[in-house]
């Protein structure tokens, strides 16, 4: 799914900012993981939260510790009848990274053609490391104030990832303006290059929307969970 996103991004910029648009997202998947690692997990899932955030598993410190997930010897056999890996917190971690990446990178994309790229990689920092993880807590976290107080559900991320995304772009458009000779000095229609590589990155943003759904299980096989997937 973000592939998509790159490709729609980086066919709808004039070709001679398509480079930059690439090795822009480069770096926000970089940066990104970073900053998520560090603070941004703690935030959203960390140990010993409250309803606004968590507070363990900085730099993935004591991630896995056995006091943490008492009973669980193995993950691998967490479950003994269907021989599950659904209690392991890397799936976890994993998982709900490429969310993080995926807001951060659809935030990104409205700044085309109007940043530097330290820009980027300040904006990906805040968005991935202290922004993001805030939400994903208040409505996933297990004690979080929007989930688990006023009974909110978002079970596919429209509120979390795609307004939040959405919003943050709004913000930043707003401050950055249109981009430069779109209406001043003079008004130009400022096409994208590439069709087919915005018609592909589209096919496969649509492709991955259904795979970001069924995958908020975090596992596939178990009662009910097949046909969920299906």
């Amino acid at each position: 799914m973000s592939c998509g996103y790159t490709l729609i991004e980086s066919g709808g910029v004039r070709s001679q900012n398509a480079g930059h648009s690439l090795f822009k997202t480069l770096l926000i998947f970089i940066s990104s993981i970073l900053a998520y690692w560090i603070t941004g997990y703690a935030f959203a899932f960390g140990g010993n939260a409250n309803v606004i955030l968590g507070t363990r598993f900085w730099a993935s410190e004591r991630f896995g510790a056995k006091d943490v997930y008492p009973g669980v010897e193995n993950f691998t056999n967490s479950n003994n009848f269907y021989n599950l890996n659904n209690q392991d917190p890397y799936i976890h971690f994993f998982y709900h990274y490429t969310l993080t990446f995926l807001v951060t990178n659809i935030a990104a994309s409205a700044f085309a053609e109007r940043c530097r790229v330290p820009v980027y990689v300040l904006f990906s920092v805040l968005m991935s490391g202290f922004v993001y993880p805030f939400l994903a807590h208040w409505m996933w976290g297990a004690s979080g104030w929007l989930g688990a107080v006023v009974g909110a559900r978002d079970y596919g991320g429209s509120a979390i990832i795609f307004l939040t995304a959405g919003v943050a772009a709004l913000i930043g458009t707003v401050f950055l303006g249109p981009r430069f000779g779109r209406f001043e000095p003079r008004t130009l229609p400022l096409f994208g290059h590439s069709i087919p590589i915005t018609s592909v990155g589209a096919i496969l943003v649509a492709f991955g929307f259904f795979v970001l759904n069924s995958g908020a299980d975090h596992r596939i096989t178990g009662v009910a969970y097949g046909d969920r997937v299906g």
